[in-house]
């Protein structure tokens, strides 16, 4: 005789199945058995993706989406995920997911925007949340904060290819942050920031991509005086000044500046060091000994990076460098 085993999987190990599966999926699997037909109800996390709604005998998005906020039971909410397009969301609809969300003490909120040629304007009212512990916002996102954000909780923020209104924006954004450890900002070509200005004493790691040509942004402020780890990737603004007094790894890649006296970056206290900036790599780690290793010093004198590099760090033991290409002007 057959038993009916999915019918008597304990029901924590259920809901961690289905907090892995998008929601769409974790409601269809109501049909299983009479076991499974609320389950997904106490599922911790919901996903929705209105690409996944594309079949025309599907219901409306934003109508599925709202009746399965109202008809899910638990009391705290780990994760929503939304990847959207305005062709099938309403932003009103969007302000309200998020608030029920944070009504349920939401600890992970990801906002994926599908438009190119349109932007969705994050409500900043949104921007209070006592319980949110990360905030990935994605594309074509426009943030306009008028006002102090209220995100005690805010350990991790992931910025990508957003748009702000202003200086201030971001101001508002990160000084309501005291808890924020880990900051990611991919940007690409926008006209409405000068500066990009990072003051947070908590942050512990930050990443900056950016390839934005615009000639209104000048560059970025940062303070951070907890800083323990940086990654910069194509940076093309004019001025970069970074105090970080306690920064122990330093990756910096496709930094045409990095020589230039607008790249102001203290480097005393870096343990490893990764520079790979054209025409040259560096690589460095900090052992016990001074040696060098490189295929010709006059072309790294000639390059002026050795004696960047001894001025800047007062703890130099290793020095390796790897030349990968050399660029001659005469």
């Amino acid at each position: 005789m057959n038993k009916d085993m999915i019918s008597h999987l304990p029901e924590d190990l259920i809901r961690k199945i289905l907090s892995f599966l998008p929601t769409k999926t974790a409601i269809a699997t109501s049909l299983l058995s009479k076991q499974w037909r609320s389950h997904w109800m106490s599922a911790p996390k919901l996903r929705f993706d209105s690409e996944d709604y594309e079949n025309e005998h599907d219901e409306n998005f934003s109508k599925i989406v709202s009746e399965s906020f109202l008809s899910h039971k638990a009391p705290v909410l780990e994760s929503f995920h939304l990847r959207f397009g305005l062709d099938k969301v309403d932003p009103i609809d969007v302000g309200f997911w998020i608030g029920i969300a944070f009504a349920r003490q939401l600890r992970k909120l990801v906002l994926d925007f599908l438009e190119l040629q349109e932007s969705f304007i994050f409500p900043s009212s949104l921007c209070t949340c006592k319980t949110l512990e990360t905030l990935k916002l994605r594309n074509q996102i426009l943030l306009d904060i008028s006002s102090p954000a209220s995100m005690k909780s805010l350990k991790k923020l992931h910025l990508s290819y957003v748009f702000y209104k202003d200086d201030e924006t971001i101001n508002n954004l990160l000084s309501g942050c005291p808890s924020l450890e880990e900051l990611i900002v991919d940007r690409s070509d926008e006209h409405t920031v000068e500066f990009f200005t990072i003051n947070v004493p908590s942050l512990l790691r930050l990443t900056i991509y950016d390839d934005n040509s615009e000639k209104e942004f000048l560059g970025y402020l940062i303070e951070a005086p907890s800083l323990k780890y940086l990654e910069i990737d194509e940076l093309r603004c004019k001025l970069f000044l970074l105090e970080a007094p306690e920064l122990v790894e330093a990756n910096i890649y496709g930094v045409p500046a990095i020589i230039s006296s607008e790249f102001h970056v203290s480097l005393t206290s870096v343990k490893r060091l990764v520079l790979d900036v054209s025409p040259l790599k560096v690589n460095l780690w900090f052992i016990f000994t001074l040696d060098f290793f490189f295929d010709n010093f006059f072309l790294l004198l000639s390059h002026c990076l050795f004696i960047l590099l001894i001025c800047l760090m007062d703890r130099l033991y290793t020095l390796l460098l790897e030349i990968s290409s050399i660029n001659w002007c005469i």
